[in-house]
């Protein structure tokens, strides 16, 4: 695949099974030789592929026929490949012999042994070998693969983590074990397992990170010599959400791939040196009954970059109206435990709003120019009204300008910025050409006549006149604004769009003219051919062209269209508007200017309005009608999505040292300077964090709603007030109320871990660290409070969707949890009905008692009890 595409290409595929998907198919555990010289696939039981690895002639990668691995009657726990260097593949997986439980009952309490099987892959012969089977506690969960290869890369062997310690192993090593630091809550009855792992090898240096259950990190490290291990270390790094992966990057940051809610990334801003850190070595007397206690702490080696969203995983979801905009919101239950979410998802980009000032009257119109091309931010904000124009300054705030050489006093049609650093005020009657000197040179309409319509590029300016003139200008090598062309299309314009200028040349090549005869006209702009007509699109006979847009999109990469495409400036689009609000696209042909490969799609119901901007470096336009949408490339696609946004009546690009990449815009008689959040996106996202696991959802109607459509006595009430409310059941197994939850915060926060830590905090200065330490750390971050089987935390919340905020919150009593919920109407009367359990055990799943609770509410949505039946 080429380097600049975003998208993996296969090149074979490998059928291993024809019988689906069952636990003795292997593919459930995949692992690869260090050296990329086979791998091994295997499946839950007994069966396990080998795979050669090799490349033919022409460089191509091929694979090799499988090689069988089978033990019957072996459950799979894990999976590894083992640095062995240059030496034969070797690969360890952790298994468990069943042969005797398949043959006659489990005895109760007695559990069957696991052992470590290496498996070896002679090069030499091309078999598999079984090399050794080494005995490991049962309480081993994950093998790690230690660097090795010899000399300072590493020692080899593995990690195995087992219930609170960690085991190394390797053939003709002595085993040493290594306790890993435990929060001070955990009971020393219960056992760590480790879910996730990244190795990070670097010159003559390698580093092991592991994640515990509890999003717990800890930095292992290992003291070698020749290839024995003389000490292993476990420190406490830093917590983050439980993974599922960990992937350390060469650049310094880390990615989460979590297990629920979003991915998160994250910079290394430390290595885990502290001496202040819990730690535990090999070397400690107790070994692996070692207990080293401590309490998480706020990031130190670790700071949060970006996020990823995800919705995984998602327990309830409603399609609804509930805020009365017309377009549907998905409502979507998701997350686990203290990660949980309710998240409204809308179609279209989101936007952050960055301002908003009342403007003097309705404005018509709005550009921003840089004061010289040497600028890397906008200097100019210039505002047209009926009659008038405004022109304001950015610097650290944006300030009306009295003393420039535009023109107030007239309503402006176009402001732009030429390559010589001039400017370009195109009026009614003329035209005013502000030199970089301020001198300035105007031009007036002949006859008396109105100029409609303009468009520029850096060199070229265009105007039509009234009755369908148009008049090509230039910019000179004398920095003058000189006449070159002149032609009459005997069709009065109403829009034009000249192309910028592609990089190595001097003119734009095309311009595009929409008339009141229902056509769009492609002009050219060579210097022999000035306004000759190229190409012609008609349109349908009660369609007038509101709005042409020339834009060359670039970074389209190999998979766009080949027709317009040019390997520097991209492809060429010609977008269309009509006031029937519908937008065409065509592709203009680069060479002969004519339209290809046209499109159409309905934007809404007023007069599209197309207006070219800057999108992070690479151009864009923005549609706007009822809804503003963005035209954009991005990872190679075209994209047009709506904006999440109030309707907009013109926009411009807008680029200053606090808002590097946003829009300035007009809506109504306000200025507004927003951005937009996530590109690529296709839904934005409104997030409601929740306590629990959301079980169930329900919508609720307002209990005013039957008499207002009925009598309609409520038509003048608050819409938002007549606005249904959502009703959230959450409920976490193994989990504890919010008040306990509380109380042993309190209880926690008078333990004193680490005495020596104390007293050097004591003698610091920096209060604000220390106080910033003792506050309650997020849960959602850094996990919660395991109370054990048959406990549950559960609440019932009610939701103003319009809003995105709870309205009201009931707890339920200990142990009892809120597992389905459902709207109902009795004689009028609306309720919710909650269905509830409690101290139920999951393994075994025994349900000690059960119940129905019905609710009532009122206009404000409070919930109040009316019956409960067991």
């Amino acid at each position: 695949a080429s380097r600049f595409c975003s998208q993996a290409s296969l090149f074979g595929s490998f059928r291993f099974s024809f019988s689906g998907i069952r636990r003795v198919v292997p593919g459930e555990y995949l692992a690869v030789d260090p050296k990329g010289r086979t791998l091994m696939v295997a499946a839950v039981e007994r069966q396990k592929f080998v795979y050669i690895v090799n490349r033919d002639n022409k460089a191509q990668l091929t694979i090799s026929s499988p090689l069988e691995a089978h033990k019957s009657h072996a459950i799979c726990h894990d999976l590894c490949g083992v640095d062995m260097g240059f030496d034969n593949p070797l690969f360890a997986s952790l298994e468990q012999n069943v042969e005797s439980s398949d043959r006659k009952p489990a005895t109760p309490g007695v559990t069957v042994p696991k052992g470590l099987c290496l498996w070896e892959m002679d090069l030499g012969l091309n078999h598999v070998i079984k090399k050794a089977t080494l005995p490991v506690p049962a309480s081993a969960h994950c093998l790690i693969p230690v660097p090795g290869g010899g000399g300072a890369d590493g020692p080899s062997g593995l990690l195995v983590c087992c219930g609170n310690f960690l085991l190394y192993k390797k053939p003709d090593h002595e085993e040493i074990c290594c306790a890993i630091p435990r929060r001070l809550e955990t009971g020393s009855d219960r056992g760590l397992a480790v879910v996730a792992f990244a190795v990070h090898r670097m010159k003559d240096f390698f580093f092991i990170l592991i994640q515990t259950e509890y999003g717990d990190i800890y930095k292992v490290e290992i003291s070698h010599e020749e290839g024995v291990v003389r000490e292993v270390v476990c420190r406490y790094f830093d917590t983050v959400p439980v993974a599922n992966a960990l992937c350390v990057l060469k650049s310094g940051y880390l990615f989460v791939a979590s297990e629920f809610g979003n991915h998160l990334f994250y910079q290394f801003t430390g290595i885990g040196s502290d001496a202040s850190d819990p730690r535990c070595s090999s070397t400690h007397p107790l070994g692996r009954e070692a207990i080293i206690a401590f309490k998480p702490r706020p990031l130190r080696n670790l700071a949060l970059v970006d996020e990823l969203q995800s919705l995984s995983p998602i327990t309830d979801l409603k399609v609804l109206d509930a805020q009365g905009t017309g377009a549907p919101q998905v409502y979507v239950l998701c997350g686990k435990g203290p990660r949980s979410t309710l998240r409204i998802l809308q179609h279209g980009l989101g936007v952050e709003e960055m301002a908003d000032n009342e403007l003097p009257g309705r404005a018509r119109a709005v550009w921003t120019t840089k004061l010289s091309h040497q600028n890397a931010f906008d200097g100019y904000i210039f505002v047209a009204f009926d009659g008038s124009s405004l022109v304001l300054q950015i610097g650290d705030t944006v300030e009306e300008v009295t003393d420039s050489a535009f023109l107030t006093n007239v309503s402006s049609l176009l402001v732009a910025l030429m390559y010589d650093d001039s400017f370009i005020q195109v009026h009614e009657t003329g035209i005013r050409h502000i030199l970089k000197s301020k001198r300035v040179n105007e031009w007036r309409a002949p006859g008396g006549r109105r100029i409609k319509a303009a468009a520029a590029n850096e060199r070229q300016l265009v105007i039509s006149l009234a009755g369908g003139e148009l008049v090509l200008f230039e910019v000179d090598d004398a920095h003058t604004l000189v006449e070159t062309a002149r032609r009459n299309i005997n069709v009065e314009s109403t829009c034009m769009s000249m192309q910028a200028i592609p990089k190595g040349r001097l003119r734009a090549s095309f311009l595009a003219v929409g008339g009141l005869d229902n056509m769009v006209r492609i002009l050219s702009l060579e210097k022999d051919r000035n306004l000759r007509q190229l190409s012609t699109q008609l349109l349908p006979n009660d369609a007038t062209p509101e709005s042409v847009c020339l834009a060359t999109l670039t970074g389209l990469g190999a998979n766009s269209t080949d027709a317009g495409k040019s390997q520097d400036n991209g492809v060429l689009y010609l977008h269309v508007g009509l006031n029937t609000g519908v937008m065409i696209r065509s592709v203009v042909d680069p060479v002969l200017g004519t339209l290809l490969d046209q499109r159409s799609r309905f934007l809404g119901g007023r007069a599209v309005r197309f207006h070219a901007v800057t999108l992070q470096g690479q151009p864009a336009i923005l549609a706007l009608s009822e809804k503003s949408w963005l035209c954009y490339t991005f990872q190679h696609k075209l994209h047009c999505i709506p904006l999440n946004y109030d309707p907009l009546e013109c926009v411009a690009s807008f680029c200053s040292e606090q808002c590097t990449d946003g829009f300035v815009a007009i809506a109504g008689g306000s200025l507004r300077i927003f951005r937009c959040q996530r590109l690529g996106e296709t839904f934005g996202q409104t997030v409601l964090p929740l306590s629990f696991t959301p079980r169930a959802m329900a919508a609720l109607p307002h209990p005013s709603a039957a008499e207002s459509q009925a009598g309609g006595d409520a038509a003048g009430a608050d819409p938002s007030r007549r606005a249904s409310a959502l009703a959230i059941v959450e409920a976490d197994h193994n989990a504890y109320d919010e008040s306990t939850k509380a109380e042993i915060r309190r209880a926690l926060k008078g333990i004193k871990v680490n005495q020596e830590e104390e007293e050097d905090k004591e003698e610091t200065d920096d209060m604000q660290l220390e106080e910033k330490e003792q506050q309650d750390l997020p849960e959602d971050h850094y996990g919660t409070f395991k109370a054990g089987p048959g406990k549950w935390g559960s609440c019932i919340r009610i939701v103003n969707p319009l809003m995105a905020m709870t309205i009201d919150k009931v707890s339920l009593e200990t142990d009892e949890a809120a597992l389905s919920c459902c709207f109902c109407e009795m004689e009028g009367l609306p309720l919710l009905v909650v269905g509830t359990v409690t101290a139920m055990t999951l393994k075994p799943k025994k349900v000690p008692h059960a119940s129905i609770k019905v609710f009532s509410y009122d206009d404000k949505f409070s919930l109040s009890l009316v019956h409960s039946v067991r």
